[in-house]
């Protein structure tokens, strides 16, 4: 339980390589967890959660996996090295697109779904 938790806070912190924070953790493990929830009847094809009370933790899923991975960029753009300044900005713009398009929907529900 202590390996998973200090992996979860060291991803929180960036303290993670920027393609594991990206790629691994937010991205893939986003599209496991949706696919499951998806198969398991609570989400519909869009991706939004059918019951209320999913709202919550798919946002605070989505809060991890982004901070992590826009703070493990921001680590890499203080590296001396151009390219893997290019590939933290190219995230950081991912994570920005990613919360205004599919973010802003997942938190307009949960705000209706806790008023």
């Amino acid at each position: 339980m202590n390996a998973i938790l200090g992996y979860l806070a060291s991803h929180w912190r960036g303290e993670q390589p920027l393609w594991r924070a990206a790629i691994v953790n937010t991205i893939l493990l986003y599209a496991v967890v949706i696919i499951a929830l998806f198969y398991a009847g609570v989400i519909d094809e869009r991706g939004i959660p059918k019951p209320d009370w999913v709202h919550l933790p798919v946002c605070i899923f989505m809060l991890w996996g982004w901070v992590g991975a826009v703070r493990s960029a921001l680590v890499e753009v203080r590296r001396p090295s151009w390219v893997r300044k290019v590939f933290a900005i190219a995230a950081i713009g991912l994570a920005a697109w990613w919360v205004i398009e599919q973010g802003y929907e997942m938190l307009a529900y949960l705000w209706r779904s806790l008023t």
